[in-house]
């Protein structure tokens, strides 16, 4: 009988253990202080340093009408099915 009590007792000691853990973890990952985005990394320039402005991206190559050719032209796609008007 002790055993059987004695095992109750650390189960229940578990579960409220871990609910109290996976509370406190949600409250701490939910807090207003959390400043991952407005801490510099992505206001820093790597993303403005020029690096697509060197006209590689603007040669031309897909400006030769292949995909002008009227392939998609058909209709097929205007029957209203991909629309997503909230009409």
């Amino acid at each position: 009988m002790k055993r059987r009590n004695f095992i109750k007792k650390a189960g229940q000691l578990l579960l409220l253990t871990s609910a109290v853990s996976v509370t406190g973890m949600s409250v701490i990952s939910c807090s207003d202080d959390d400043d991952s985005f407005g801490d510099g990394y992505y206001g820093d320039g790597y993303y403005g340093d020029g690096y697509y402005d060197d006209g590689y991206y603007d040669d031309g190559y897909y400006d030769d009408g292949y995909y002008d050719d009227g392939y998609y032209d058909d209709g097929y796609y205007d029957d209203g099915y991909y629309d997503d008007d909230d009409d």
